[in-house]
């Protein structure tokens, strides 16, 4: 079967048409595959922007637990004035002068007052509207409750699809309390 060069012609002209009309096909494949690929880093960039949040509560929360242990460590150093270091939420920081300078020659009631006023200080300065209590439960053996609050909103807000409460006033407060017996 030896085919004329009229045949031949024909069966080129016929591949030929094939290959013209799937000229556009490769560009659609290439324009899909982009398509997928920016999904996927905006995918991944969500994900990252979502860890960062969840670290900045976990830092908020780190730094809680770390001043929570601070005034409890101090309430056991100074143990014959622990009925003091009583404190509530709204009750005005005491004044305290500075009891551990070197020349400093403080009471043990100047120092827990020391202890509450830079402790109030600490939390105001490294929690976002940091404050913080302390009471004291009854019973057979008393204890003290140490709480503290903080504004969670900004990272609360951020993490809340379609809601961006960033800046609206509206305090998202995180509680945190601590139980110690001495």
């Amino acid at each position: 079967m030896i085919k004329s060069r009229a045949e031949k012609r024909t069966v080129r002209l016929k591949e030929h048409k094939s290959i013209r009309r799937s000229t556009g096909v490769g560009l659609i494949e290439v324009l899909v595959s982009l398509l997928v690929l920016s999904v996927g880093i905006l995918g991944i960039a969500g994900l990252q922007t979502r860890a960062l949040q969840m670290n900045q509560s976990v830092l908020y929360q780190s730094r809680a637990n770390v001043l929570a242990y601070d005034i409890m460590d101090r309430m056991r150093a100074n143990q014959s004035q622990v009925d003091n270091y009583q404190i509530d939420f709204s009750d005005a920081v005491p004044s305290f002068s500075n009891c551990y300078s070197p020349s400093a020659n403080c009471t043990a009631i100047q120092i827990a007052d020391f202890d509450l006023g830079s402790w109030r200080a600490d939390l105001a300065a490294v929690l976002p509207d940091g404050k913080g209590s302390i009471v004291k439960t009854g019973g057979a053996e008393p204890a003290f409750i140490v709480t503290l609050q903080f504004d969670n909103a900004r990272v609360e807000a951020a993490t809340k699809a379609g809601q961006d409460k960033i800046g609206s006033g509206t305090p998202i407060i995180k509680q945190v309390s601590f139980r110690t017996a001495f």
